[in-house]
This record gives structure tokens, C-alpha cells and sequence, in this order.
């Protein structure tokens, strides 16, 4: 029984089971996203807030039927994210988005929308997060 305390976990190392990977932050010329509070490979060293960036984008459907299965606008997260959330971090001038929240409600489901009523309960998505420079 004692060996099988020292037999395990030789055999994990040894397997594979067990492995140690460095994390590579992106340059400070990347944007980098976390939702946690490290800004970089950079965090021994201070880092300057920027603010508080709370961006929203909704996607309306027709109120009639068969043709509200037409958005209008988009509110898919890698949409708002790409055009919306990117831009306005390098506008107030950071590199970084520490503390970040994404909150995405699907909207109406198939049927709603089919036969008008998708307008009720719309897609929407939110990212917010504190905009820092590293």
C-alpha cells in the first residue's frame, strides 16, 4: 500500500496524465481579454485603468407572420464583440479588458418568430468589462 502511494503518480508524470503549460500572454500590441483580474504576463508591474466599457446590441424581429423570422441588426457575441466591444477598447486607448462579463439571451424561439411575435422577447448581448493599458 505504501509503494501504491508513490507508484501513482510516477505513472501520471510518466503517462501523461499530469502536464505543466506555461501561459502565454498575447504582446501588448494584442488585444487580450479575461475575465479574471491579470491583465498579462506584465502583472508585477502596474497597469493603467482606462474605465468602464458597457457595450449592448439587440436584434429585432418583423411583427408579422413569416417575416419575422427577418432580423434587423445583429446580436450574436462574436458580432458585438468583433464590432462593437474591439473598437471602443482601442478608443479609449487600453489593451487589455479585465473583469469581463458577457451576458447573451437567445430571444424568441423558431415558432414565436414564425408567426410574429418574435418582437416580445428579442436577442440581445451585453459585454462589459474595465478597460485597462498594460
Amino acid at each position: 500500500m505504501r509503494y501504491l502511494v508513490l507508484v501513482v503518480p510516477l505513472l501520471l508524470i510518466l503517462t501523461g496524465c499530469t502536464t505543466f503549460r506555461t501561459i502565454n500572454y498575447p504582446p501588448s500590441s494584442e488585444l487580450f481579454v479575461t475575465p479574471g483580474d491579470d491583465p498579462g504576463s506584465e502583472s508585477e508591474q502596474p497597469y493603467t485603468p482606462k474605465g468602464y466599457m458597457l457595450v449592448a446590441s439587440s436584434e429585432m424581429y418583423l411583427p408579422l407572420p413569416f417575416f419575422g423570422l427577418i432580423p434587423l441588426g445583429n446580436a450574436s457575441p462574436e458580432y458585438v464583440f468583433m464590432h462593437k466591444a474591439q473598437p471602443k477598447i482601442h478608443e479609449m486607448g487600453g489593451d487589455a479588458l479585465i473583469g469581463t462579463q458577457i451576458a447573451y439571451n437567445s430571444g424568441a424561439p423558431f415558432m414565436l418568430k414564425l408567426f410574429g411575435f418574435g418582437w416580445m422577447l428579442p436577442k440581445t448581448t451585453v459585454i462589459s468589462g474595465t478597460v485597462v493599458q498594460r
